[in-house]
């Protein structure tokens, strides 16, 4: 039996509770746009979710930048319950979802303990889909940076997490092999 060397973790999701942050802002909206309670706060949850993982496959293609991303998902989280934003509203409920869910940012129940046991036995690295940046930023915000020993982004890799030469080049960072690793995530699909 091979010795695991390497832990890699996804972060949204998984040591990040990106749900938690993401429901907190949208449960603002809820509360301070009317055309979105026509709805359950459940189905708004739901359909921005959707669309979120769209425009963020959308921003990894190269089809969108951030910014454009985020205002793109707003104003089509609208036009789905029927309003059309002008473009300083869409930004303005944009703004506000980020504000909202930035002051929400926090880790998974656990994610700290288990990254600090496993400071002293094993590497450990974050492998993301998210823009190096963004990650970094959240990454210092909860406290964690000190515990990971390699962010490694699609970004920077050129491919995107599931592909299986993201999983190469990974445990190659933390100077460990395929077999020698062990990948925890939120999602088969997105995450193995």
């Amino acid at each position: 039996m091979m010795m695991i060397r390497a832990v890699l973790f996804d972060l949204d999701d998984t040591l990040f509770d990106h749900r938690y942050s993401s429901q907190s802002a949208l449960a603002t909206l809820y509360a301070r746009y009317a055309c979105l309670q026509q709805k359950s706060l459940a189905e708004l949850n739901d359909l921005h979710k959707d669309l979120l993982e769209h425009y963020h496959r959308e921003l990894l293609a190269g089809r969108h930048t951030l910014d454009s991303a985020r205002h793109e998902r707003f104003r089509q989280l609208f036009a789905c319950y029927g309003e059309q934003l002008a473009e300083e509203e869409t930004a303005a409920a944009s703004e506000c979802y980020r504000t909202v869910f930035m002051a929400n940012r926090q880790l998974m129940a656990g994610a700290g303990q288990l990254l600090a046991y496993l400071r002293t036995r094993v590497r450990s690295g974050i492998v993301t889909n998210n823009m190096r940046d963004e990650q970094t930023a959240k990454l210092a915000h909860l406290g964690i940076t000190e515990l990971i020993d390699e962010l490694i982004t699609s970004e920077e890799v050129g491919l995107a997490n599931p592909a299986p030469g993201f999983f190469v080049a990974a445990p190659q960072r933390l100077h460990s092999t395929p077999a020698e690793s062990v990948m925890v995530g939120d999602s088969w699909a997105a995450d193995v």
